[in-house]
C-alpha cells in the first residue's frame, strides 16, 4: 500500500463530507421545529426564515460544493480517474446495540477517515492517508 499523493485535499474533502451531514441534520431538525412551534402557535405565515434555519442551510450547502470542488480535483495515483467516495460500512458488528451504534458513528464519521486508507473503486488500488512512519 503506497501513501496517497493528494491526501490532503482527499481528507479535508472527507470532513467537509462529515460537517456536510451533520450541518443537514441540524438544518432538518431546526426546520422541523419551527414547522411544530408555527403549528402550534397559529402563525403559518411568519416574517422571514429565521437564522437559526438559514445560518446551517446555507454552511450545508458550501461544505457540499466546496467537497465536489475538491472532488473534482482528486486523480488515483495508478489509473488517474476519480477515486469516488464509497462511505461503506467496513466492520461486522455482532451485538445489536453494537450494530445500532456503529451505523451511528459511521453515518458521521466516516470509514476512510477512521482507517485512515481507501480504496479507488475503479482499479481497486489501496491508498494510505497518512505518512509511513521512518524506521531507522
Amino acid at each position: 500500500m503506497t501513501v496517497y499523493s493528494q491526501r490532503i485535499l482527499y481528507i479535508t474533502h472527507m470532513w467537509l463530507l462529515v460537517i456536510g451531514r451533520v450541518l443537514a441534520v441540524t438544518f432538518l431538525v431546526s426546520f422541523v421545529l419551527k414547522i411544530i412551534s408555527a403549528l402550534a402557535t397559529g402563525q403559518l405565515v411568519s416574517k422571514g426564515i429565521p437564522s437559526y434555519i438559514t445560518i446551517p442551510f446555507v454552511l450545508w450547502m458550501l461544505s457540499i460544493a466546496l467537497a465536489v470542488i475538491i472532488a473534482i480535483k482528486l486523480k488515483c495515483d495508478v489509473c488517474g480517474k476519480h477515486p469516488t467516495v464509497t462511505w461503506q460500512a467496513t466492520q461486522k458488528v455482532n451485538s445489536t446495540q453494537d450494530t445500532n451504534t456503529q451505523k451511528f458513528i459511521e453515518f458521521f464519521y466516516t470509514p476512510e477517515l477512521r482507517d485512515k486508507k481507501f480504496k479507488c473503486v475503479h482499479c481497486g488500488s489501496e491508498f494510505l492517508l497518512e505518512n509511513l512512519p521512518h524506521r531507522p
